[in-house]
Parts: structure tokens; sequence; C-alpha cells
């Protein structure tokens, strides 16, 4: 939710409708009312434990009318180990990396919410909890050999330690297409393209920013609709 900062959960049916959110810059939990979107309570992550975070969404989905005891936390995939799922408190960096992190998710949103607006087939713009990227899922039409296209922001990963956009195609095509003007294609353990931060900012200005990202989604995008193999 852009005028919020946070990263939202879809409107949650209870006595009236709400959110739960994360506040991705001071690692704050709220719930939103849906019809206001104003904030109706927060929790602090910073020095608590993950423990006290769920009974506190337990609590706060119990006083909306739900039945906290179907809170689950297992998932069907998996995420890399944090100390805090051990025991240990959550921390907020002394530095503004969380905010930089939050102004990038930020960014991408709009961005990205402008790319899914003008192609056909692109669907709503979420964050997927197993990469934590955010992404518009664009699924072409039927007889083609790529069947979708995700087109995102990753906010660093084991492929790329920083902030990165991505365009994914599934599955990965036959050839590579020709070189991107910017950014560039990886081909190692996943498929797609990627402009990774640190070529957006050492090769623009702030106002050119989000220009550069919008040329690499246009060029990569149509390079994979135009590959001869695209069809059948």
């Amino acid at each position: 939710m852009a005028p919020l900062g946070a990263l939202a959960t879809q409107p949650i049916a209870g006595r009236k409708r709400f959110r739960f959110a994360l506040r991705v810059a001071d690692l704050t939990l709220l719930v939103i009312d849906e019809e206001s979107q104003q904030t109706r309570d927060r929790f602090t992550l910073a020095g608590a434990r993950r423990a006290s975070a769920l009974a506190w969404i337990a609590e706060r989905a119990s006083e909306a009318g739900l039945d906290a005891s179907t809170l689950r936390t297992a998932m069907h995939y998996s995420i890399t180990p944090h100390p805090t799922d051990s025991g240990a408190v959550f921390q907020l960096p002394g530095d503004d990396s969380l905010g930089e992190l939050a102004r990038w998710y930020a960014d991408a949103n709009l961005l990205l919410e402008e790319r899914a607006s003008s192609m056909s087939g692109a669907g709503p713009v979420r964050c997927w909890p197993h990469h934590f990227d955010i992404a518009t899922l664009i699924t072409l039409p039927s007889g083609t050999r790529i069947t979708t296209i995700g087109v995102g922001l990753s906010p660093g990963d084991a492929s790329y330690p920083e902030p990165y956009f991505y365009i994914a195609p599934y599955p990965a095509p036959a050839s590579t297409p020709h070189a991107l003007s910017v950014g560039a294609w990886h081909t190692s353990e996943w498929w797609g393209a990627v402009l990774v931060g640190t070529e957006i900012v050492e090769r623009t200005q702030g106002d050119e920013q989000a220009g550069i990202v919008r040329r690499f989604m246009l060029e990569a995008i149509d390079r994979l609709l135009a590959l001869p193999n695209q069809e059948g």
C-alpha cells in the first residue's frame, strides 16, 4: 500500500474488512481498516520475538471475529532459516538500509502497475512471499511456446546481492534473444533478463531512473515475443 509504505495482505473479511501489513522501513506490523485506509493498530517488531508478533496477529484476528486457531505459519515452500525462527529478536539496522529497500519497493510498484495496466493478460502486482519479490505475471495467448512472463523486482538474493529488476519467461526459450542495451540475459540456474540496481544508479540521474527501467522492461519483453520459435 503505497501511501503507508507497507506490504499488505488482501482484504480480510472480519467484523470490518481489514488488512495486515508490514511497513518495511521501520519493521512495523499494521492493521489497516479497508474502508478508511487508516491504521487501526500497530506492533513494533524491533526488539520483539517472532512468537510475540504471531500472538499479536492472533489477538487482532480474534478481535475482528475470526478464529485465530486457524493461523498457520507452515507453508508449501521453504524459506532460508533466520535467527528469529529460533527465538532471536528482530533487529532494526542502525543505517537507512530498510528505508532504502522500502523506496525500491515503492518505486517498483509504480512501474509494475504501469506495465500491468498496459499489457493484456497481466495479473495484479503482488509481493510473492517465497522470494519476497514484487511482480506481475503476464499470461500470453494460448499457442505460444512461452506461456507466462514474470516482470518484477527482487530485493536481492543468492544470484545478485542487491535489488534487481527481472523479466522471467516460462518455460525458458529455446534460444537466447539478442543482447539488451540495458541489463543482460541471465541463463544460469534460472532464465531471464536482469537489470541490477547498481547499473540503474551508475547510468542515470535520479529523474532518469524510471526511464531506464521502462526501457529495460519493454526491450526484454519485445525480444522474447519476437523469438522465431515463439509460436507453437
